[in-house]
């Protein structure tokens, strides 16, 4: 168990905390492309990392990110008018670019007065159907990340962002927890159907062992690990590795090789959770396809909305929260057609970390084997942690993440589960 001094310094986030400053060293999505959908559009209010700001497309559609707070007086941008290529704040009328230049002061007539300074602005890309921002020091800016699914076309991907209200290691620490995938979401393994996102062939062995080992490999990014299940068979047991890459500081591909998730913080006890899908062959962004695959993962407008998972709904008394047991069908837990009551996958996930609370004692807990990745991965938080602190530069800030794998598969006899994703570097940190 970690000490409450680590926890802390683990999950505290805000300006001038060493986990804080970590995170902003590297390029986190922001938000969904799809929230400005059109250029002059609706700005975006969006929190991260403990402050706050305003994201907005401009009449080129180019997305600008800045300090919510207008640099005159204070007055949210979040509720400007976006229109001539820039923002402009109700209060007072000062207009600014996407790059934070002053473009109009109407109650300063001087000219050059706009030019002193710019609104505090941060650098924005798209891809992924994302916004990812850069919020760190100007001389310390890497490389923007290059993930697979940024070439995938946009009919093959879907996008989604849910809110939760708890800490952004809580979540994670699923991310790299294979033996709740056999108990909690034993329901929706046994509905899968072959052909979708994973096989029967493929639910099935991970339905056959709870306590899987655990083998881990550092990468230069973060690290790899195998659930290895053994699969009962005719002969002797058959060896079935399911591989999972957790990459610094909030990201994680998952098999079948085709899932992106990222835990992005908004402050200490709330985050904005990414779920990314593709189907290189299939249009799942299309319908019927879309429809059935949100279904599939619990993110259906009406669950995420029932389940308390948007901005809309988070804090509404009568959507999914510990005071109702998270809506929980508890007749059919009872009846034995459901073993959690909750709908699958992603609300099932959202309600376990969420009845946690929203900032887990971690001194309280006691670890088995199952947990290795989830120990491997707190390593990996504080150690980005200690070396921004000393004046270094965090993990895999400057990393190729373009071949990144996660794959699930039977190990022929003596093979190595490491060759399933072509790994090399295995002592990167």
């Amino acid at each position: 168990m970690l000490t409450k001094e680590e926890n802390e310094r683990m999950c505290r986030v805000g300006p001038g905390t060493p986990m804080g400053d970590a995170l902003r060293r590297y390029w986190i999505p922001a938000l969904l492309s799809a929230d400005l959908p059109e250029a002059d559009c609706t700005p975006k209010r969006v929190q991260l990392l403990g402050e706050n700001f305003v994201a907005f497309r401009d009449t080129n559609g180019e997305v600008g990110v800045l300090d919510e707070a207008c640099p005159h007086r204070g007055a949210s941008l979040a509720l400007g008018r976006v229109e001539d290529c820039g923002i402009r704040c109700l209060y007072h009328g000062w207009k600014f670019g996407t790059d934070g230049t002053i473009q109009d002061t109407p109650n300063m007539p001087n000219p050059q007065y706009k030019d002193r300074f710019k609104a505090p602005a941060y650098p924005a890309f798209e891809a992924g159907g994302m916004v990812w921002v850069y919020l760190g020091p100007n001389d310390k800016e890497p490389p923007r990340p290059h993930f697979r699914h940024f070439d995938v076309d946009a009919d093959h991907i879907i996008t989604r962002a849910v809110v939760q209200p708890c800490n952004y290691v809580q979540i994670m620490e699923g991310f790299v927890d294979s033996s709740h995938l056999t108990i909690l979401h034993q329901d929706a393994l046994a509905s899968v159907e072959t052909g979708g996102f994973v096989s029967t062939e493929s639910t099935s062995r991970i339905a056959a062992d709870a306590g899987p080992r655990l083998e881990i490999a550092n990468t230069d990014s973060g690290f790899c690990y195998a659930a290895i299940r053994a699969v009962p068979s005719e002969g002797d047991p058959v060896e079935h590795a399911r591989v999972t890459t957790f990459t610094a500081p909030i990201f994680s591909m998952q098999a079948p090789d085709n899932v992106f998730i990222a835990a992005v913080p908004m402050d200490d006890e709330s985050t904005l959770f990414f779920n990314v899908f593709w189907d290189i062959e299939k249009p799942i962004n299309t319908e019927p396809l879309l429809t059935q695959t949100l279904e599939f993962f619990g993110l259906s407008p009406e669950i995420i909305d029932r389940m308390g998972m948007t901005f809309e709904s988070w804090k509404r008394p009568d959507a999914a929260n510990p005071n109702n047991h998270f809506l929980q069908d508890r007749e059919g837990m009872e009846a034995g057609t459901t073993f959690s009551g909750l709908p699958d996958f992603v609300p099932e996930d959202a309600a376990i970390t969420n009845s946690m609370g929203p900032f887990y004692d971690r001194t309280r807990e006691h670890l088995v084997p199952a947990d290795a990745a989830v120990i491997r991965m707190r390593r990996l938080l504080l150690h980005c942690a200690d070396l921004v602190e000393k004046g270094g530069e965090p993990i895999g800030v400057r990393s190729d993440k373009s071949q990144l794998r996660a794959v699930a598969a039977d190990l022929d006899p003596g093979q190595r589960w490491v060759d399933l994703i072509e790994l090399q570097d295995q002592d990167a940190w």
